[in-house]
């Protein structure tokens, strides 16, 4: 189990299939994937809001849109629809679509067996459909190792470690990227999860980061899961800070 978490206006299209399976697991609000599949006859959809400040620029981002769709017992097919993004620095504002992506997520190992972790891995790739300033004119493709651990009936941990072809104002480079996530479900329906995760990127003028990050999710149905989370910067910014919160559904298909 990886307990999650991203809106009311997005939650109205989640309307969630009655269903006798294993309760919905989510790749939101953190920013560790899990290394769980979608079960074949399902459908999960994913979304959210987020809210943050850094220094002197504010950003909204709403929609963070993730279908997945299972193609067989361990491999999903995964589409990032495109989110709408708001930011602000003193008097310029600047809005438009971010990148859309596609990719696949693949269970390599289904248990786990012992300190052997259930993983995952995800492959995939933006695809340059948004709208300046937001968008890149070229694919990003990445790819993502997802680790899980049942430390017990209520506590899991989870790990990523990822590799991006990123790109900024048309520079390609390399990035690196790690996570590290503790999750607690408690009150049945209550789950919460404490976060860290590093960017390392190889371009001159970018410098390594690394947040922290908690949040809260709540159950309404095994289909139906609603989610909140906060985090932080430790870079030395000032105001540099993130909030967010959204919703998961899965559809009998």
């Amino acid at each position: 189990m990886k307990i999650q978490f991203k809106t009311l206006l997005i939650a109205s299209l989640l309307i969630p299939s009655l269903s006798h399976s294993e309760p919905i697991v989510t790749d939101r609000p953190d920013f560790t994937e899990s290394s769980q599949v979608v079960e074949l006859g399902k459908i999960q959809i994913e979304a959210g809001y987020t809210f943050s400040e850094s220094d002197t620029t504010q950003g909204h981002t709403l929609g963070e849109l993730l279908i997945r769709i299972p193609v067989l017992p361990r491999l999903e097919a995964r589409l990032g629809i495109n989110s709408f993004a708001f930011s602000n620095e003193g008097s310029t504002e600047t809005s438009g679509l971010q990148d859309s992506s596609i990719g696949i997520k693949a269970m390599i190992l289904p248990e786990q067996n012992g300190w052997i972790p259930q993983t995952s891995l995800i492959a995939g790739t933006t695809l340059p459909t948004g709208g300046n300033p937001y968008s890149e004119s070229t694919l990003q493709p990445g790819v993502k190792f997802c680790f899980g651990w049942e430390l017990s009936e209520n506590w899991a941990l989870s790990s990523n470690l990822n590799y991006d072809r990123s790109s900024e104002a048309g520079t390609a480079f390399n990035e690196f990227s790690q996570s590290l996530s503790l999750g607690w479900g408690f009150a049945d329906q209550w789950g919460a999860y404490l976060e860290a995760f590093s960017f390392q990127p190889d371009l001159a003028g970018k410098v390594a980061s690394t947040y922290i990050n908690t949040g809260l999710t709540y159950l309404i149905s095994d289909d139906l899961q609603l989610d909140a989370r906060v985090g932080s910067g430790l870079n030395g910014i000032n105001k540099d800070y993130f909030i967010g919160f959204g919703a998961s559904s899965r559809f009998k298909i």
